[in-house]
């Protein structure tokens, strides 16, 4: 049997490696249009800060390990110009053809710059391999750059942004839509624009570049951006005139559609990584994978079922972390977007807590977000944070996958340290509200649906000024709130707040014992 990979990607080392793992008889050829074998994308930000010295330890593999060790066959230099799929030959562009049992595409997407006047010039890169990571590392370190625009608030865009800041540059972020990172709810993205610009970082959303000219970029808001170098990291782009040509179906998201085997519309042609659409198991809507160990997966999954090995994917969502400057933004399982789009009714959670015991100082604060349905089923959760939104992403993951639910949250037993969990972890608390909203135990209220003649109760320390509460403001410490109850009216609505949770709700407990009907626990990200 031969089985051919087109593409040098991570992913297509992956799939040929697990290949041999499984069968030492067959023939496997990796063709590539690169001169070199794809590098670990994921590790540029971190060559461009200075934590890693040398592209080469990004480079996944050697073609002559590949061989010699693999027994590999690569092909590099070489494009496939035409895949007949009827009689398994494939036409390259060096003039030979290739016959093939199997056919895996593993592509990486492709990198490309927006038509926009001066994007050509000698100052302007993309960041698509370790070979371009180091032209640009050379170009700021030769020019002495010092004023950088990075186009695009992607991953890649904001994680650049990082790195040349870390080495003084005025960076300057400009992103088209109005938010950052398009995969996070409005919320967290705004997180992510404080963290930045509170690092020196500016941001300039719902604004593109009109003209590059050679040391100023005019902006569509009439704004002139003075640069020394320009990173552009809009996105990527599948390369879809291959796959059209030989009759493959393409989703709606550009992607090449494959099933829970990673099979093609087209026998014995498959398809992993990046490059490939599934279906939100969670949402049903069409899903393109943001996570290197998930497209992994998908091309041993692909390996295994070109072998007639039948494995299939597991639930599939998304599962993503960046890190920005000191803190990690986490993202998992579906947004609010996204269930709005599929018409998935759900409700929410917000929780803005301390990490530790409050006698450790200095505490660490998480910012963290579920979404679930009426049957207690999680669909999503989010969390920024100083630390800790790591671990607790993939047991939010960990439970999406093994179909566990806000009753499991809650019971989920966590190990214990005072400096890194309270007795009570904080996804226990967030578990608990969840399950007591689900229940009707709690009766919640966003800050937009208080009104004129409502009570803010505020149980934490003083607000500050400038923060706007749309009806009257009470400051009761919890600790005097019981001998202070005879001071609330019977009649108002009261939402009760406060800044880790947990006395907001042992507030709203002592109100409803002592028979106010129309006490809520405030449920919004407020003064995030």
């Amino acid at each position: 049997m031969h089985i051919v990979i087109i593409g040098g990607s991570l992913n297509a080392i992956t799939a040929a490696a697990h290949l041999r793992r499984e069968n030492e008889k067959i023939r496997i050829t990796i063709i590539d249009k690169s001169s070199t074998i794809s590098s670990a994308t994921c590790g540029i930000p971190d060559f461009l800060q200075g934590k890693i010295s040398d592209t080469n330890d990004l480079l996944s593999a050697s073609p002559k390990l590949l061989h010699q060790v693999f027994n590999i066959n690569l092909l590099l230099n070489i494009d496939v110009l035409h895949i007949n799929p009827d009689i398994k030959l494939i036409h390259l562009n060096n003039g030979k053809k290739l016959a093939y049992d199997k056919l895996i595409f593993a592509n990486s997407p492709l990198h490309l710059r927006p038509d926009i006047p001066g994007i050509l010039s000698d100052n302007i890169f993309t960041l698509h391999s370790a070979e371009a990571a180091q032209r640009v590392n050379d170009y700021f370190w030769g020019m002495q750059a010092k004023n950088i625009i990075v186009l695009g608030g992607s991953r890649l865009g904001i994680q650049t942004a990082v790195a040349y800041a870390a080495h003084h540059a005025k960076v300057t972020i400009i992103e088209q839509s109005p938010q950052l990172l398009s995969y996070i709810d409005s919320e967290f993205s705004a997180q992510i624009r404080k963290i930045l610009q509170k690092n020196s970082v500016e941001v300039i959303t719902s604004a593109t570049v009109n003209t590059f000219y050679s040391n100023i970029a005019l902006l569509s808001n009439g704004l002139k951006i003075n640069y020394d170098m320009a990173v552009i990291a809009t996105g990527s782009h599948n390369e879809v005139r291959l796959p059209i040509k030989t009759g493959i179906k393409l989703g709606t998201t550009g992607g090449i559609i494959v099933n829970e085997n990673m099979q093609t519309n087209l026998k014995d042609i498959f398809a992993c990584g990046e490059i490939i659409e599934l279906k939100n198991s969670l949402s049903g809507l069409p899903f393109r994978i943001r996570n290197a160990s998930f497209a992994a997966q998908t091309a041993k999954i692909a390996a295994d079922n070109a072998l007639g090995n039948t494995t299939h994917t597991p639930l599939v969502f998304n599962n993503e972390i960046i890190e920005i400057f000191d803190y990690q933004m986490g993202v998992c399982g579906c947004t609010e977007k996204e269930l709005q789009n599929a018409e998935i009714p759900y409700q929410t959670v917000w929780l803005d807590t301390d990490l530790e015991e409050n006698y450790i100082t200095p505490l660490s604060n998480i910012k963290m977000k579920i979404l679930f349905n009426n049957s207690g089923k999680i669909l999503g959760f989010q969390a920024i944070g100083a630390k800790g939104v790591f671990s607790r992403l993939n047991i939010i993951a960990t439970l999406i996958q093994t179909k566990g639910n806000i009753r499991d949250l809650c019971a989920t037993y966590f190990s214990y340290h005072p400096a890194m969990s309270r007795t009570k972890d904080s996804l226990n608390i967030l578990g608990s509200l969840a399950l007591a909203i689900q229940s009707g135990d709690i009766k919640t209220i966003n800050i937009s649906d208080l009104r004129k003649g409502d009570i803010f109760l505020n149980l934490s320390s003083k607000l500050p000024a400038d923060c706007h509460i749309p009806c009257d403001i009470i400051n009761i410490p919890f600790t005097k709130l019981r001998m202070q109850t005879p001071l609330l009216p019977h009649n108002q609505i009261i939402a009760l707040f406060c800044r880790n949770g947990y006395s907001s709700y042992m507030a709203y407990c002592l109100l409803k014992a002592k028979g106010y009907g129309n006490v809520f626990l405030l449920n919004s990200p407020f003064l995030w």
